[in-house]
């Protein structure tokens, strides 16, 4: 018998706010260092370039990242169908 819900889903669902929180981190530290880079030298060079593309990506992750509350969420409603309600 297949389950309802994935059980990669569940675990999933358990450490999507380390992840989101590991996303904020890296996404800080990446600012940093590119900030840094970008006073020190006063130009734009291909470091400083390479660090905001990894902010900017990890920062729309991390903004991006559901909560356990909107996996489970979306979980049930896709198991949700008119032959499942009668």
């Amino acid at each position: 018998m297949e389950p309802i819900i994935n059980p990669w889903l569940i675990y999933f669902a358990g450490i999507s706010k380390n992840i989101q929180n590991i996303c904020v981190l890296i996404a800080i530290f990446t600012f940093i260092v590119a900030a840094s880079r970008f006073l020190d030298e006063e130009k734009v060079d291909k470091i400083v370039i390479i660090f905001g593309i990894i902010f900017i990506i990890f920062g729309i992750s991390a903004a991006l990242m559901p909560s356990k509350e909107t996996i489970y969420t979306i979980a049930v409603v896709d198991q949700l169908t008119s032959d499942n309600i009668d």
